[in-house]
């Protein structure tokens, strides 16, 4: 009874912003001190959330607790100052719940803007890097599947068949922490789409991304991802010769504050979960198409 009354007075501390504050002192504690806690020879806490900016990490949610996230994209700095360089306008917005199955075991929904897409993923831990060198890496698998309510983006018409709706993302993410200050982390990703609307593009693109984490203070650190498209779509081919596809990149500050992880960072990707911004990156950082975001993660035990 006890812990239903204390759940239920952090979640209503958290809609209103008035989370007693030696309780979020007791949480900051509890991050901070995760870095040195390490169970059964296992390296704990290689990065800090399930994300680092757009790519997921190997983390998973802890057991039994829930991870809700918020996630925002706004529009190129590139707009200016009348539209106070992308701030006015929102180019995607995510909302998902992510649960703790068992500590290797995490399941999640989500709805994001674009394309209206809802997500449902899945991770699992399959390696955790131990000190003594037996396992010198982690390795999470990830796998998600979007549905679309949207209409077909190339014409006013619905979808042929319900299956068109589907997109799905396969990744394995390996990660190493170097040090206590330090993680970076490889993930091989595919991405397949059951329908494409140009003859050009691919229903299937092979990405390789990398990413790290480098702490530089006790609450602070910088965060860095970037995917390379190994198979993209070929402009010159397309039927919008105009249009160009890059590849996502990911720049951000990660703050830790009182039981939130909250991170600010620019991005060129419109788009929040893998099936949007592997595939449909079109604004080039060269060309100040890259965008201000922020990510904010809480998570509750329940």
């Amino acid at each position: 009874m006890k812990r239903k009354s204390k759940l239920i007075i952090a979640l209503f501390g958290f809609i209103t912003g008035f989370y007693n504050p030696v309780i979020a002192q007791e949480d900051w504690k509890t991050i901070v001190s995760i870095d040195s806690i390490n169970t059964c020879n296992m390296y704990s806490a290689t990065f800090k959330t399930t994300r680092l900016i757009n790519a997921q990490s190997v983390e998973t949610a802890k057991n039994h607790s829930l991870d809700f996230r918020i996630s925002h994209r706004f529009g190129n700095v590139s707009m200016g100052g009348h539209s106070l360089y992308g701030l006015d306008a929102a180019s995607d917005i995510r909302f998902a719940f992510e649960f703790g199955v068992s500590s290797q075991l995490t399941m999640g929904i989500s709805r994001s803007r674009i394309a209206e897409n809802l997500e449902g993923l899945i991770k699992y831990r399959l390696l955790e890097q131990r000190e003594d060198g037996k396992m010198p890496m982690s390795v999470t698998l990830f796998a998600n599947t979007t549905l679309t309510p949207a209409k077909d983006y190339s014409s006013t018409l619905d979808y042929a068949l319900f299956a068109h709706r589907m997109s799905y993302t396969y990744q394995v993410l390996i990660a190493r922490k170097f040090s206590r200050n330090f993680s970076f982390q490889l993930m091989p990703s595919l991405v397949h789409r059951n329908f494409i609307t140009d003859p050009a593009d691919k229903n299937d693109l092979i990405s390789l991304g990398a990413g790290g984490r480098l702490k530089f203070s006790r609450r602070s650190a910088l965060v860095v991802d970037y995917f390379y498209n190994i198979n993209p779509m070929n402009s010159t081919r397309s039927s919008n010769p105009y249009l160009t596809f890059y590849n996502p990149l990911g720049i951000g500050w990660e703050i830790e504050t009182g039981g939130h992880v909250f991170t600010i960072m620019f991005s060129n990707s419109a788009g929040i979960i893998e099936n949007e911004f592997i595939s449909n990156t079109t604004d080039s950082w060269m060309k100040k198409g890259f965008k201000f975001s922020f990510d904010i993660s809480r998570s509750f035990s329940l």
